[in-house]
């Protein structure tokens, strides 16, 4: 077997194993964050997913990790979930990330928001059981 080229632009992109993925989880809710993490668990590394319960602490994640994914609740303490995304979208190195944006409120006015900040999914809490694994696992492999 050939070791791969990474000179050559040409060749096709060669994904992770899911073992390798990194996803960050935002989130103001200890128990959301948990329940989350171990739905994730099911196909990603546990280690490799990363928990946060504020926009300041998912940026020190973020500047720390190559996250491959990241899920945002809208609702969070002093910064909001919108507030992080457009940082993301901003910023070079985080801009390509895809957003699961996971929300209570089904108010048209965050979706708004959330769809010009260039999210991939939303959720809307209580989440069906597997449903955030499925589409993160798509967004992933696609």
């Amino acid at each position: 077997m050939q070791p791969l080229n990474h000179e050559n632009q040409d060749a096709p992109a060669v994904r992770p194993a899911a073992s390798e993925y990194k996803i960050l989880i935002v989130d103001d809710s200890p128990i959301i964050l948990l329940d989350f993490r171990m739905q994730l668990s099911e196909k990603f590394a546990k280690d490799n997913i990363l928990t946060a319960s504020s926009v300041p602490e998912a940026k020190v994640i973020l500047s720390e990790n190559d996250i491959s994914l990241a899920v945002v609740d809208m609702q969070l303490p002093e910064w909001n979930g919108a507030d992080l995304i457009s940082d993301m979208k901003a910023s070079e190195r985080w801009k390509n990330i895809p957003v699961i944006v996971v929300t209570g409120t089904k108010s048209g006015g965050i979706l708004e928001i959330g769809f010009r900040k260039h999210v991939q999914a939303y959720l809307y809490k209580p989440l069906e059981r597997g449903k955030l694994l499925a589409i993160t696992e798509k967004l992933l492999n696609s």
